[in-house]
């Protein structure tokens, strides 16, 4: 069903997006975030996918989730010091 397809709204105009994914998620098949990031990219939306090797749907113990969140949060909310 298209409707429930997030690739179906894209547009240029969507805020940059974070996707961190296992790599064996039960529940959303990797493949998804892979297609959603292409989809963004052609869009020209700004997106970086981690994958998170042998996790499962959220819960994330990699260290890494963390610290590419903060990365993100700063570069994409923190005010520009520019004048």
């Amino acid at each position: 069903m298209q409707r429930a397809n997030p690739i179906t709204y894209i547009t240029p105009q969507d805020p940059p997006f974070l996707i961190c994914h296992g790599d064996r998620d039960p529940l959303v098949p990797f493949h998804q975030s892979v297609l959603l990031e292409a989809a963004l990219k052609r869009a020209g939306v700004p997106v970086l996918l981690y994958t998170v090797k042998g996790a499962g749907h959220g819960g994330f113990q990699d260290p890494r989730v963390a610290e590419l969140t903060r990365e993100f949060l700063d570069r994409h909310l923190k005010p520009s010091a520019t004048p």
